[in-house]
């Protein structure tokens, strides 16, 4: 139950310190940020960011899923960012317009996305609010059959 307490923390926290999270799910961006990765994005102005930061956006030529890459060139005048992933030979194919752009990666937690990653769906976060309510449950029954037992059965 602490477990889940705490990375429910870990995703809570930040996002009310105004930034989304999401998980890494291709190696695009390896070895800077690994598979699995829980990445912390805040909003910023698509007209500030400069070649090297790492963006969120979501890619209009893979059903809306939401890409971390690195940025490229920032083409102002045109409103689209070109971008690349760090493990990828040549820039992505289509630049990312401004309006698609979620916001400026401020770090990431490796590995901890295999964990929180499932809890992102209704099923999930339903599937964690069950575990903690089983959980408690058993703990007040162990209590009352501990308190029913006589006490020499205790010793």
């Amino acid at each position: 139950m602490v477990v889940m307490i705490v990375l429910g923390l870990a995703v809570f926290v930040p996002h009310l310190l105004g930034f989304s999270q999401y998980v890494v799910v291709s190696g695009s961006m390896e070895p800077a940020i690994p598979v699995g990765s829980l990445v912390f994005s805040k909003p910023v102005e698509p007209s500030e960011l400069e070649p090297g930061d790492v963006i969120v956006f979501y890619n209009a030529n893979h059903n809306d899923t939401p890409v971390t890459h690195r940025v490229v060139e920032n083409h102002v005048a045109d409103g689209e960012i070109v971008t690349k992933g760090d493990a990828n030979t040549g820039n992505d194919l289509s630049p990312a317009p401004y309006e698609r752009i979620e916001g400026k990666v401020s770090f990431h937690i490796p590995r901890i996305g295999y964990l929180v990653g499932p809890f992102g769906t209704v099923l999930g976060k339903i599937s964690a609010v069950m575990f903690i309510a089983a959980g408690y449950l058993l703990t007040m029954i162990g209590d009352n059959i501990s308190k029913k037992r006589p006490e020499r059965d205790r010793a």
